[in-house]
């Protein structure tokens, strides 16, 4: 596959498993699965996808900051709550 052939391959397969988020709300084997095809940090949140793809991304990375590290800068990584200044365990 050429550089350019890869690049829309791998957004469709992104898009399938939103849509596998979306339609059957299994959101940890699309995870799961987005996680196989090897995808570099950021480089998803690269590819400029509509609002209702991003909320099955994040989704997807509820809990998974192996996920997440995909999606930014599109879904910055979420700082817990312990880590920011001047805060308590409920983010006040």
């Amino acid at each position: 596959m050429t550089p350019n052939q890869q690049k829309y391959f791998g957004a469709g397969y992104v898009l399938a498993l939103c849509n596998v988020v979306s339609m059957h709300d299994e959101p940890d084997i699309a995870a799961d699965a987005l996680l196989e095809f090897g995808f570099k940090d950021g480089e998803i949140g690269a590819m400029n996808l509509d609002s209702h793809d991003m909320a099955a991304l994040k989704k997807m990375a509820e809990d998974r900051p192996d996920v997440a590290k995909l999606l930014y800068p599109a879904l910055p990584p979420k700082t817990p709550a312990s880590d920011r200044p001047n805060s308590d365990a409920f983010g006040h």
